[in-house]
């Protein structure tokens, strides 16, 4: 999996369990990282969820909801390199 942090920012080999991957230009899809390279998702309203690789769609951002990692989250823009 491509490490995808220009600019010092989280890159994607840091992720843990429970971040938040953003994606899409607008900001409209959410995804939770579970391990290894995968996320949990729902495609699209009424849809199943799935379990699909991380670089599945093009990656906005990431946040971390983790209190420790800053107040009250963390995010980091994620570019494709």
């Amino acid at each position: 999996m491509p490490d995808r942090s220009p600019r010092g920012k989280l890159p994607l080999s840091q992720l843990r369990p429970g971040d938040l991957l953003i994606y899409c230009p607008q900001a409209t899809h959410v995804a939770a990282y579970l391990d290894k390279g995968k996320i949990v998702q729902a495609p699209w309203h009424g849809m199943i969820v799935n379990i699909v690789a991380t670089d599945a769609n093009p990656i906005l951002s990431t946040l971390r909801p983790d209190p420790a990692a800053g107040s009250p989250a963390a995010w980091h823009t994620a570019h494709p390199g």
